[in-house]
């Protein structure tokens, strides 16, 4: 089941988004880590089914890009080749059921869910490749570069994953976003700084995620700058600090200044459910009087 095409574009994937105060947002899915551990299983290596229930959980109130579970798959857990290949089997499997399941049950009938394959910190470059390489016997319609702690690390996984496309005549959308604070990026680089090399490399939108909480995101206006430097879509992707707890309306509250920001591809990251993904699907619809 390789990908249903071998080309999307960006403007593809906001084809059907809702506009928000004039602008277009996408609406990504919430956390699937700490979702994990809340059911008691593993990361690494969660059931198939848990991980297609979770999916299912942010498609039905709203999510349009859901990412599949393969954060960790290129940092070197693996075993052996077989149990590498395995775990990129099931997490693009669950995405795909979870879909397929929503399409049936009338969940999405009026609007179009996409699969992003999901690279957080890799070993090394050639990690990047391999995963992306071995996600290509599955179906999925874009790249999720999360998490990048640096602007080295970012290079090297647009790079593997540009030479990847390139080698197997593919083009998908891809996504980069960095871990901040509110200083730049966890390796000293400026925020300007890494948007610029970003969208150099052929980065299809980039932003933020996990962070330093959405209260804080709000404050910096760091989405702000963002959108200042690159006429890129920004993500907007902010965890859930675990000292203030931050409630599923208080964050889409907090959202909303966000995309006022300048924020056009907004989700939740760690410590979020799909509650917060409701609140804020239901902030959309008051604001674009969506049906």
């Amino acid at each position: 089941m390789k990908p249903s095409s071998n080309k999307r574009s960006i403007d593809f994937l906001f084809k059907d988004s809702c506009r928000f105060k004039g602008n277009k947002v996408l609406l990504l899915d919430g956390a699937m880590g700490t979702e994990l551990k809340r059911r008691g299983t593993l990361v690494y290596d969660a059931p198939i089914d848990v991980i297609r229930q979770i999916h299912l959980e942010y498609i039905s109130v709203g999510s349009e890009i859901i990412l599949t579970n393969t954060f960790d798959v290129g940092f070197g857990k693996a075993k052996s080749k077989a149990e590498f290949e395995r775990k990129i089997e099931n997490a693009l499997l669950a995405a795909n059921m979870a879909r397929e399941e929503a399409k049936r049950k009338g969940i999405i009938c009026d609007r179009q869910v996409f699969v992003a394959l999901d690279l957080g910190p890799h070993k090394s470059k050639d990690n990047y490749s391999k995963t992306v390489v071995e996600a290509l016997k599955y179906d999925f319609d874009l790249i999720f570069i999360e998490t990048a702690m640096n602007l080295k690390s970012a290079i090297e996984a647009l790079e593997a994953v540009k030479a990847v496309q390139n080698e197997n005549a593919y083009e998908f959308p891809i996504f980069v976003s960095a871990t901040v604070d509110e200083k730049g990026t966890l390796g000293g680089e400026s925020i300007l700084e890494f948007v610029k090399v970003a969208e150099e490399k052929g980065a299809s939108a980039v932003g933020i995620n996990c962070s330093f909480g959405i209260e804080n995101m709000t404050r910096s206006k760091v989405i702000r700058q963002m959108k200042s430097a690159t006429k890129l879509p920004i993500i907007c992707k902010p965890n859930v600090n675990c000292e203030s707890r931050i409630d599923p309306s208080e964050f889409s509250f907090k959202m909303k200044e966000l995309i006022e920001q300048g924020a056009n591809i907004v989700g939740g990251c760690c410590g979020t459910d799909y509650r917060y993904i409701k609140a804020m699907y239901e902030m959309f619809h008051k604001e674009c009087n969506l049906k």
